[in-house]
């Protein structure tokens, strides 16, 4: 059915007001105590809403990607000492196909990149961690930068003093010399060396952030 103009304007009144007149009808007839009890779960879901936990702590706030880790993962730490602390760590391969620990929280994927052995085996007491790299979710470093951010917000809160390293398997990382364990994964491979900022475009989407050992 096709209906124009001031006809169109009659119609969808007449639909508003018959809606009303149903929720009154509601309410007379005790609907409305019902519509008040279907609300009253919904409103303590909302006050009370779920936290996000991670190797044993459970956040009430978001934890922030920092320079030397996130929540209680440090990289001063071994790969066994995170996976005796987060029993959620599971092993899987990271971006180059090397062996890793995974967590998944916050929505996040959080590898953590070490001294591991073969792809399909346990890691082992010793082997230190070189780096903690998260993927999507909402985790985002105390400026709010994570995935998703452009490399225009990026040199807007560090400055534009960056460096893009090789790129492998398709992903490229900029470093920025303010924050130099803090590796931002982009998807747009541009070249095979170092690459200056000024061919890059500012609407580059992070879909990543690494916190690298320290050299």
């Amino acid at each position: 059915m096709r209906i124009e103009g001031r006809h169109m304007r009659t119609y969808i009144t007449g639909i508003l007001l018959a809606a009303v007149a149903s929720g009154v009808s509601g309410a007379a007839g005790g609907g409305g105590a019902r519509a008040r009890d279907k609300e009253t779960p919904s409103a303590r879901h909302d006050s009370h809403p779920t936290r996000d936990s991670m190797c044993g702590f459970v956040y009430d706030s978001l934890p922030r990607i920092e320079r030397d880790g996130i929540g209680s993962v440090r990289v001063t730490q071994t790969v066994e000492a995170v996976r005796q602390q987060c029993p959620e760590a599971r092993d899987t391969v990271n971006r180059f196909g090397e062996a890793a620990l995974v967590i998944h929280s916050f929505g996040s994927s959080i590898l953590i990149e070490g001294e591991l052995p073969a792809p399909d085996a346990r890691a082992r007491a010793g082997g230190l961690i070189q780096a903690i790299v998260v993927f999507g979710g909402r985790l985002k470093t105390p400026e709010g930068m994570g995935s998703g951010s452009s490399l225009g917000e990026l040199t807007n809160a560090y400055g534009s003093e960056i460096l893009f390293l090789t790129c492998r398997r398709q992903l490229a990382q900029a470093i920025f010399m303010t924050r130099p364990t803090l590796h931002f994964i982009f998807r747009e491979c541009q070249t095979d060396g170092e690459r200056r900022r000024s061919v890059w475009p500012r609407t580059s989407a992070v879909v990543g952030v690494a916190i690298e050992v320290p050299a």
